[in-house]
């Protein structure tokens, strides 16, 4: 997996995990907005957009879904 996708995946899995004490599930659509707002960066400024990057920013924010579920489950 290239870098770029690697540091999609993380910053959303961090978003996802560090919002959520705040802002409770919104931490995942902010999670997905910001990567979709990345991209859309990318495609004005670059002429590039990225569905595989959209696809890595899901992927992370799906495992920060996941992580928190399985605390909340098993631990909290």
């Amino acid at each position: 997996m290239p870098l770029d996708k690697k540091l999609h995946f993380a910053v959303c899995l961090g978003i996802t995990l560090l919002l959520y004490p705040l802002i409770g599930w919104w931490s995942a659509g902010t999670a997905i907005a910001t990567g979709f707002g990345k991209e859309l960066y990318d495609w004005r400024d670059y002429g590039g957009f990225s569905w595989t990057d959209i696809i890595a920013d899901i992927a992370g924010t799906a495992a920060g879904a996941v992580m928190i579920a399985i605390i909340k489950l098993f631990i909290l």
